[in-house]
C-alpha cells in the first residue's frame, strides 16, 4: 500500500525490512517510524542513562513487569561511521536519541513488534 499527501510518500513495506534497506533509506535523508521494544532500546547521547518502566524513571512505582513494551519511534538517520542510528522519541520533545546498530535491530525485531515500519520518504 502506498499513499502520498503534499510532498511526502509513505510506504507500508508488504515483508520484512532489512537493516540495510533502513540504513540506506536514513541516509538519503528519509524517516521511518518504527515500533521498538522500549524495554530493549537504549540511548547513548543522554546525559544520565536512566532504566524506564512504563517510560518512569527508577523509583517511582510502576507496575509492569513485561519484557515487551510497545514503542513507536521515529528513525531519522545513520551514522555509517560509528554505526548509530539517531532516532526522535515521542515521549521526549526536547532531544534526539542515538543507539547502536545491535540494539536498535534487537529492539525493532522483539516478539511483539512484528518488525513493524513505516517507510516514509521526503520529497527531494
Amino acid at each position: 500500500l502506498e499513499g502520498g499527501n503534499k510532498g511526502i510518500l509513505i510506504v507500508f513495506p508488504r515483508s520484512s525490512v532489512l537493516l540495510q534497506e533502513i540504513q540506506s533509506h536514513l541516509e538519503q535523508g528519509h524517516v521511518a517510524i518504527v515500533l521498538v521494544n522500549a524495554v530493549v532500546l537504549t540511548c547513548d547521547l543522554c546525559s544520565s542513562p536512566v532504566k524506564y518502566c512504563c517510560f518512569l524513571p527508577v523509583g517511582q512505582k510502576c507496575f509492569c513487569r513485561k519484557p515487551y513494551q510497545g514503542h513507536f519511534v521515529v528513525a531519522c538517520g545513520y551514522n555509517r561511521t560509528t554505526g548509530c542510528i539517531f532516532y526522535n522519541n515521542p515521549a521526549y520533545s526536547d532531544r534526539v536519541c542515538c543507539t547502536s546498530v545491535s540494539v536498535f535491530e534487537e529492539a525493532r525485531r522483539s516478539y511483539g513488534t512484528d518488525e513493524d515500519i513505516l517507510l516514509i520518504y521526503k520529497e527531494s
